[in-house]
């Protein structure tokens, strides 16, 4: 009689510290899809991401067409870029809080707070995007 009690106690000794060790570890971070959520064309493609709010991102447009900035799951930005321009997350700001897209260098989109995981997808264009003459 006494063993099974010993033997009861030392399981579930066991058991809450089985289970206090997993609500101890954090939970990774996994992020929606947005193709399912219908929040990007069918037609994009994730060209670049980050887990941590200070590592800056680039990205390069092959062609035409729109880059979608997603700060953790939420779509802060949609921008039209051109074949060729380099899109930068964060890469002219390296101390600051705030997050700054950069087109060739030239912020495009900005906003106060930076997110812990950012994603950049790229969706090609199906007409060129019209130039300005003064570039």
């Amino acid at each position: 009689m006494r063993m099974e009690r010993a033997t009861l106690l030392l399981m579930c000794a066991m058991l809450s510290m089985t289970a206090l060790a997993c609500i101890s570890q954090p939970k990774e971070y996994i992020p929606n899809d947005p193709m399912k959520l219908g929040l990007v064309p069918a037609e994009a493609r994730l060209v670049a991401e980050t887990k941590a709010a200070s590592f800056p991102l680039l990205f390069v447009a092959p062609e035409d067409g729109q880059v979608f900035y997603f700060a953790n799951d939420e779509l802060l930005a949609t921008i039209g870029v051109q074949k060729g321009q380099r899109i930068e997350l964060n890469a002219m700001e390296g101390g600051s809080t705030e997050t700054v897209i950069s087109i060739n260098e030239k912020p495009a989109f900005r906003t106060g707070a930076r997110a812990g995981y950012n994603r950049l997808y790229f969706a090609p264009a199906s007409k060129p995007i019209l130039t300005s003459s003064d570039e």
